[in-house]
């Protein structure tokens, strides 16, 4: 997953998906933000996509496929919280708040609701959306909750109480609005650890 602005700035086209310029740059803005915040962070670093291409696995499987990785980085080490990051498919004008003259990429938190965990993985969503908010008015929108058939259901939130998947931005959001949410984030989880 990448944005738009990103890649048009990185080669010269627009794409909602890219080999380079993409997701696990701003995951590695996070983790730098959340280490500045005194939290020590790691990344699973994998190219699902790559993987899920090589076997012929479509896209709505990627959870499938990602999760034996999740499972060892909790089995090897011992973490307070999982921020599972993505990006909305909206344009820049349904994901973009501006506060202070300045613009900020706004944070929907996903929440599944077919497993056991899903109340202790919507609390944490809710305690982290409050203090972003503290921080950004208006930065996070409403949580989406969903469960039933057609839907994952778990986005591998069943593996951990502490689990949450965050889309930052759209599609459309620049790399410094999202610097900028990522700093909120960062603010926001070391104020609630």
């Amino acid at each position: 997953e990448t944005f738009e602005p990103i890649t048009l700035k990185h080669d010269g086209k627009i794409s909602v998906y890219h080999p380079e310029a993409n997701i696990m740059h701003l995951s590695n803005t996070i983790k730098s933000q959340l280490e500045i915040n005194g939290v020590g962070a790691d990344i699973i670093d994998v190219d699902i996509t790559a993987k899920m291409n090589k076997a012929g696995i479509p896209f709505h499987k990627s959870y499938d496929v990602v999760r034996p990785y999740v499972q060892k980085s909790l089995n090897d080490g011992n973490y307070d919280i999982i921020i599972d990051i993505h990006r909305d498919s909206l344009k820049a004008d349904r994901t973009t708040v501006t506060y202070e003259g300045e613009k900020f990429a706004q944070v929907v938190f996903v929440i599944g609701g077919d497993h056991a965990n899903f109340k202790f993985n919507q609390e944490l969503a809710k305690k982290l959306m409050a203090s972003m908010e503290q921080i950004v008015p208006n930065i996070t929108k409403n949580i989406v909750f969903k469960s039933g058939h057609g839907v994952d259901g778990k986005y591998n939130q069943d593996l951990h109480k502490r689990l949450v998947l965050v889309e930052m931005g759209g599609i459309g959001n620049d790399e410094a609005e999202l610097n900028r949410t990522s700093a909120v984030l960062a603010k926001a989880v070391s104020q609630m650890l």
